[in-house]
């Protein structure tokens, strides 16, 4: 799966963008998630993970 920074996509439920990719992870800023305190979190995602998980994404 391929990821441009700046994309917007939701992956497990929460809506985030791509703000930085590496050889290892993908790291995602969260615009919207379940709860409002996790807006503006930084979620850094190992590769692996999304790899074995590419069923909770959608662009």
């Amino acid at each position: 799966m391929e990821f441009k920074l700046g994309e917007t996509l939701i992956f497990e439920k929460i809506l985030v963008r791509v703000v930085k990719i590496t050889k290892e992870n993908i790291t995602f800023e969260v615009l919207h998630g379940g709860c409002e305190e996790d807006t503006g979190a930084i979620m850094e995602v190992p590769l692996w993970y999304i790899t074995m998980n590419q069923d909770q994404i959608e662009k």
